[in-house]
């Protein structure tokens, strides 16, 4: 009996995650849509980088295990106006993208730069990288890199 009930949490668990990821690929078709339509509307408000690169690495806690997160912003870097849940969506969207494409055993590293009036935010990782032939799909819809054997 104990083991049913340890099969059928991991298979509720399981379900749980798809669903929660499910909703996460609907949520990010219907900004595409929305973008693509010219009615997505910014809701932007001075933030924390910090907290909405916080929020998304919790969002992926399941996902990160051990991996080893580096993060590099400047100390005194001050609030900077955006849409707090669209960024996290696209930190959280990076960030799942670097853990699929790269060995586990090496970093992921977050850097947030200072440019003028303007902040450059990196996400980088040790993966193999898009092929340079196929550059010219990368913000496709439907495009995704084919791993190297």
């Amino acid at each position: 009996m104990h083991r049913y009930l340890h099969e059928r949490k991991e298979l509720l668990e399981t379900a749980y995650d798809e669903s929660v990821h499910l909703n996460q690929l609907v949520g990010n078709l219907l900004d595409m849509t929305k973008i693509e339509a010219g009615t997505l509307h910014l809701k932007t408000k001075p933030c924390e980088l910090r907290d909405v690169i916080g929020v998304s690495l919790h969002l992926l806690k399941d996902k990160l295990e051990k991996r080893d997160i580096q993060m590099h912003i400047p100390r005194d870097l001050s609030d900077i106006f955006l849409d707090f849940t669209l960024m996290m969506r696209v930190l959280v969207n990076l960030i799942d993208n670097a853990m699929k494409y790269s060995a586990q055993d090496t970093p992921i590293v977050i850097t947030a730069k200072l440019l003028a009036n303007n902040v450059k935010i990196e996400v980088n990782d040790k993966g193999f990288g898009v092929p340079e032939e196929d550059m010219v799909h990368i913000f496709d819809k439907s495009y995704r890199a084919v791993k190297p054997r």
